[in-house]
């Protein structure tokens, strides 16, 4: 007499596909994972003996039942993976002259290049995805195929990767870097492959510059001002693999500048304006005696590093973002370390120098001869439009200059990045003055212009903000300003 027991065995078992595509472009040739749960049946019963295993897909069907095979038992207790279930409502088994108990087991669908071998990895749930584990090496014997992974913890979520262990390399070095004119300039092209490379190679590249095939380092001297793209390969005894280079060919690091003539204007902010804080006042007419040239856009990641040879910033990932999380000192080390690159190359003349805009030469560029809250008015819903900030920034820096110039075609004069600014915090004086400097001495210095973190009322022309010059912040950046007596 048969013994009759149905078992809910898929409650747990709910069709969740997370699925982890990769292309080469991310480093991943010509192999994607799909990962499926099935139900894995653990069967225990008599070795050499023959199990009809079926299945209902409702309770109210029991009196017709499927099956599933029938299996001779070659261990016990052995494990059969039902993958004809992964896309099938959830299944009931029950148990004939032999006991079954179901886990749940990840099916991982393996598209790629058959007869490749590829390196199958892993990271657990909400892991570090810049260390995977590696969970075996396959060679492809079909595409798709189907690779259950029978040791996962029952409960575990995990991520699965599968990379062609014999693919071409990938092109890992930054896709975009400057260079100064009549300067020496080298560059390395990186690239990852499991296999030797065995050479290297560029075209497209500007006058001057060449590229060793052994060592992959790309040197010479460039002649002309311009943006070039160069295509960069490698290659391994499977093939190439290439990528972009944009090699912007500069006379100067300095950003480019925007010519601002002496004037006056009238600085700090009205009581009546919305967002108005006591330190914007009293409202004091200011004379500034002397024209001067400042950064048209925020200094960059990639201005700051190929005058320093570093990047500080917190926001990485793209180099025409504003570099940021450096000290008032970095800043000004930035600007003195220009002034010399340039003196040298004879772009500015021995008496010129970039230094850090004083606060009342920022606020007479950001009103831009307004006197409203922002350049283009007192409605901060307008914000949007010229500046990145809480509301619209996605909680990060963005590349500079995406947004609408204000007046004098200066950009990001409001949020992206605060800006640090030369002088200490102080009391306007009222009244009126010509060229203030701002105190001597201090404790906070000065940053302008709000940022990606802060909301309108902090972007206002007007607002005055303070932090120690040893601070550091992922929302402070700054803008240059090239003075000549």
């Amino acid at each position: 007499m048969k013994v009759l027991s149905v078992r809910n065995l898929c409650n747990f078992l709910s069709a969740i596909l997370v699925t982890a595509c990769i292309s080469s472009n991310s480093g991943f040739a010509q192999s994607t994972v799909v990962q499926q749960n099935y139900p894995g049946l653990v069967i225990t019963g008599t070795v050499g003996n023959s199990y009809p295993i079926e299945y209902v897909t409702t309770l109210s069907n029991v009196n017709n039942w499927i099956t599933l095979t029938n299996l001779v038992l070659p261990s016990s207790p052995y494990l059969l993976i039902d993958t004809s279930a992964g896309n099938a409502p959830r299944r009931f088994y029950r148990e004939t002259n032999v006991t079954i108990t179901a886990e749940n087991y990840l099916g991982l669908t393996i598209t790629g290049t058959v007869g490749s071998t590829n390196m199958i990895q892993y990271v657990e749930a909400n892991g570090d995805t810049n260390n995977w584990t590696t969970l075996t090496n396959i060679v492809l014997p079909s595409s798709p195929y189907l690779l259950m992974d029978t040791i996962s913890p029952r409960t575990a979520r995990r991520l699965y990767r599968a990379e062609d262990l014999a693919r071409p390399p990938r092109i890992t070095s930054a896709g975009a870097t400057l260079a100064r004119v009549g300067q020496p300039f080298n560059y390395q092209i990186t690239a990852s492959s499991y296999l030797p490379i065995t050479s290297y190679d560029a075209t497209g590249l500007p006058s001057g510059l060449t590229v060793n095939s052994s060592s992959g380092v790309i040197s010479g001297t460039p002649t002309q001002e311009g943006t070039n793209t160069a295509t960069v390969i490698a290659r391994n005894s499977t093939g190439p693999g290439s990528g972009s280079l944009t090699l912007n060919l500069r006379l100067s690091f300095a950003t480019e500048l925007v010519s601002i003539a002496a004037g006056t204007f009238t600085m700090g902010s009205p009581i009546t304006e919305t967002g108005h804080g006591t330190n914007e006042e009293p409202q004091t007419q200011v004379t500034l005696s002397h024209g001067f040239s400042i950064g048209k856009y925020e200094v960059s990641q990639a201005e700051y590093q190929a005058v320093t040879g570093a990047n500080p910033s917190f926001w990485t990932g793209d180099l025409n973002r504003p570099v940021e999380s450096l000290t008032w000192q970095d800043a000004i080390n930035f600007c003195d370390l220009l002034t010399t690159q340039d003196r040298q190359s004879g772009r500015i003349s021995a008496t010129s120098f970039y230094r850090l805009p004083t606060e009342a030469e920022w606020e007479y560029v950001a009103r831009a001869g307004t006197s409203t809250a922002f350049s283009f008015g007192d409605d901060p819903s307008n914000l949007g439009q010229y500046a990145w900030y809480t509301a619209n920034s996605g909680g990060l820096t963005h590349p500079t200059g995406q947004k609408l110039p204000n007046p004098w075609g200066v950009y990001d004069v409001y949020g992206n990045a605060w800006e640090w600014c030369s002088d200490w915090m102080g009391v306007y004086p009222g009244g009126s003055v010509t060229d203030p400097q701002g105190p001597a001495s201090g404790t906070r210095k000065l940053v302008r212009g709000g940022s990606w973190f802060r909301f309108p009322d902090s972007c206002r022309s007007g607002k005055r903000a303070t932090f120690p010059p040893t601070s550091i912040s992922g929302d402070i950046g700054f803008r240059i300003v090239l003075f000549t007596p």
